[in-house]
């Protein structure tokens, strides 16, 4: 899978995390880290970890 799918595929789940939160009034946040949460093409966003 590519970038680009990669990153369409963490914005359907996103989309479906959020959903599933606004029915729940226990869920207060929800966050995305990593690598996904950069955008496709980023300079850094196959990396989970960088270095300086």
């Amino acid at each position: 899978m590519d970038s680009t799918a990669r990153h369409e595929r963490a914005e359907q789940v996103v989309t479906e995390l959020c959903a599933w939160a606004d029915k729940r009034p226990d869920v207060l946040a929800l966050a995305l880290v990593g690598s996904y949460a950069r955008p496709p093409g980023a300079e850094t966003a196959e990396s989970d970890v960088e270095r300086s």
